[in-house]
């Protein structure tokens, strides 16, 4: 997508590693910094009283191969132990534990699930994720907020652990339908919902510092009291705490309330505000990478800055060829590659405080070489109707580049590619001969053909058939029925 080439998408059955794997939330991107080149994107749940008999947490890894399909594996790489907790049971269905004022109605735990988002970064030194949950938080029903942070310093998928977590419940109320997020500096906001039997539901929230002691959340503070109970029980499902992509250190909330005067509930967008605003730093690589021949700009160009065999920061170049890192002080290896173009490396980058350090890229284009060949039936020697499928390093070729098809008649296929490194997948097509009709489908791409004279000799019969000829064509292994 990020190439403008058709998008696709892959699936697994989470039911065939373990069908009692349920509630988990994949992780979302935040920040400018991308995982480093290869990693997979993971996915978390929070079990109470595992098999093991103990609360856990567990991380799968959803490696993708766009490619090749079948290479795409979901696996879990890491069960980490988690402190002690139990669910919020009332015995009622989805947890209808929640009390308000004035009202028979309890309002909905759902505390059998993490609860947006797991926000994902990669802070430079390490990766983190922070994710929360409901828990009983006095063993007596009560509702509050359970959070994680985790962390990886290593590249290894299983390397994972869990940096610091805590219960957020400073009082008798309840607290649930939590959201967490993380800002580029560090900083944690949790937002949340209030209510009890002496608090209509409210908005809240509380936020740490990187200097916090592990584990403990700041004071409690107030976006908006409400007014009224809720006239039903199925609550929260709007709770979202975010990070401004603009500046990546303002948070931004949305939560359900009941105003005074209504039953009804409502939602609103606030700003959290912070005791200290942290804004992103300028210390980045930039700059526009071209065409050395033409100066022509490069959309598309993957640029990756590495410090070390475990830290890097990729990203891709604008349809105007310019690209931006926003990296940790330090020294970098500073790579470009793109298709049909060779690679350049630059090493020694210096990326300071405060400070741009521009490198603008030009890449030379790579010489071209005509691939040619014959894709015929190893039992027959007869030729085959083929399409040709080429991949390259970093990037396949756009289409329609991408796909060669072979010669009708003769099998016979020709192309030009850039001396880079590619490879090709052939997928061979049978013919079937219908003399007797009078038009060329090709089933599997749904379009018609007209097949002109003069007309290829039928491999069926060996002979000419009558003009005009209708072909089928069909997957090697597909029924060998051609379409009316």
């Amino acid at each position: 997508m990020l190439n403008g080439q058709p998008a696709t998408f892959q699936y697994k059955n989470i039911g065939l590693v373990d069908m009692y794997y349920a509630g988990m939330l994949p992780s979302n991107l935040m920040g400018e910094a991308l995982p480093p080149i290869g990693s997979p994107n993971y996915f978390i749940e929070v079990e109470n009283d595992w098999p093991n008999g103990m609360d856990t947490m567990h991380i799968f890894a959803f490696d993708t191969d766009w490619a090749n399909p079948n290479n795409t594996s979901f696996s879990l790489v890491k069960q980490l132990p988690v402190a002690a907790f139990s669910p919020v049971n009332c015995g009622s269905t989805r947890g209808q534990c929640v009390d308000q004022p004035n009202d028979p109605l309890s309002l909905e735990v759902i505390g059998d699930r993490l609860m947006m988002h797991a926000w994902y970064r990669n802070q430079g030194g390490h990766e983190v994720i922070v994710v929360n949950h409901t828990v009983n938080a006095d063993g007596n029903g009560k509702a509050g907020v359970r959070w994680y942070e985790i962390r990886k310093t290593a590249s290894s998928p299983a390397a994972w652990s869990i940096y610091q977590q805590g219960t957020y419940s400073p009082d008798g109320d309840h607290r649930w339908m939590g959201s967490i997020a993380m800002d580029h500096v560090g900083n944690i906001a949790i937002g949340y919902s209030v209510s009890s039997l002496t608090q209509f539901p409210s908005i809240r929230y509380a936020l740490r510092q990187p200097g916090d002691p592990l584990g403990s959340m700041g004071s409690e503070a107030s976006l908006v009291e409400g007014g009224s109970a809720f006239a039903g029980y199925r609550w929260g499902d709007y709770s979202s705490m975010t990070v401004d992509p603009v500046d990546d250190c303002t948070f931004w909330y949305t939560q359900e309330y009941v105003p005074q005067g209504t039953v009804t509930w409502h939602t609103r967008f606030w700003l959290v505000p912070l005791p200290i605003l942290h804004q992103r730093p300028d210390r980045r690589s930039a700059g526009v990478t071209v065409d050395a021949r033409s100066s022509s700009p490069l959309p598309g160009t993957a640029i990756q800055a590495d410090s070390s065999p475990d830290f890097g920061l990729s990203t891709l170049s604008l349809d105007n060829g310019g690209y931006s890192l926003n990296l940790p002080v330090g020294v970098y290896t500073l790579t470009a590659a793109r298709y049909g173009y060779l690679p350049i490396s630059i090493a020694a980058v210096q990326i300071s405080e405060n400070q741009t350090t521009t490198l603008n890229l030009a890449l030379t284009p790579a010489a071209t070489a005509t691939v040619s060949g014959k894709v015929t039936d190893a039992t027959t020697g007869w030729p085959l109707y083929a399409q040709i499928a080429i991949t390259g390093s970093p990037f396949d070729p756009n289409p329609p580049a991408n796909l060669v098809w072979t010669d009708l008649s003769t099998g016979v296929s020709t192309g030009s590619a850039p001396s880079t490194p590619i490879s090709s997948r052939t997928s061979p097509w049978r013919l079937t001969c219908r003399p007797a009709q009078r038009r060329a489908t090709a089933a599997a791409v749904l379009q018609k053909i007209l097949i002109p004279s003069p007309r290829p000799a039928c491999p069926l019969t060996g002979k000419r058939p009558l003009s005009p000829l209708r072909w089928a064509f069909r997957p090697i292994g597909s029924p060998t029925r051609a379409p009316a």
